[in-house]
């Protein structure tokens, strides 16, 4: 029960020590001071846990990898040189890339496993996936063991951008993944 700090028990004391004629004002004033307690502590508790529960239903839900995405943009020497090549060219590039990524997809599942597509792959690429939040890293580790290390460049619950690194020939590449539904077989 919360007491209002502007009332003291010596003031509740003072009340009561009231000369008996004023008996009726010290009973009335006694009467109010409990239903002033009584019921602004109730109503305080209330107006307390209303905030309590605002608060805690403010509170944002931290961004995650889980999560089916799908590619929106991808960002390499290749995409970059569209604008260099004839109109016509560029057209049935651009139009493959998309296909490419209707039919590509990132599944980060809870369990720390992961199934990942990219463009026509007769086969997913399974493994198991970790993220470290502090160093903004995601390893990803295929079914034959190898490790790969992602550079997670902006993790939100609207946006994903990674950044990978081609083994073979360094080139790097963005990847703009959004979150989709995922399709159904």
């Amino acid at each position: 029960m919360r007491t209002p700090s502007f009332i003291r028990p010596q003031t509740i004391i003072n009340i009561a020590l009231l000369p008996y004629p004023l008996l009726y004002t010290r009973v009335s004033i006694v009467c109010l001071l409990t239903l002033w307690f009584t019921v602004g502590s109730a109503y305080g508790s209330k107006i307390y846990a209303q905030q309590d529960s605002l608060n805690t239903q403010a509170q944002p839900i931290p961004p995650t990898v889980v999560g089916y995405w799908k590619i929106a943009l991808v960002e390499n020497e290749m995409t970059l040189a569209l604008d260099t090549l004839p109109a016509k060219v560029r057209q049935q590039l651009t139009r493959r890339l998309e296909e490419m990524h209707t039919h590509s997809y990132f599944d980060f599942r809870e369990d720390g496993q992961y199934e990942i597509v990219m463009g026509y792959q007769p086969t997913p690429a399974r493994g198991q996936w970790r993220y470290d939040a502090a160093n903004k890293h995601l390893y990803i580790t295929n079914s034959t063991g190898s490790e790969k290390v992602i550079e997670v460049e902006r993790l939100s619950n609207q946006q994903f951008v990674i950044k990978t690194v081609n083994i073979e020939d360094g080139r790097a590449s963005r990847l703009t993944l959004v979150p989709a539904i995922q399709d159904q077989p």
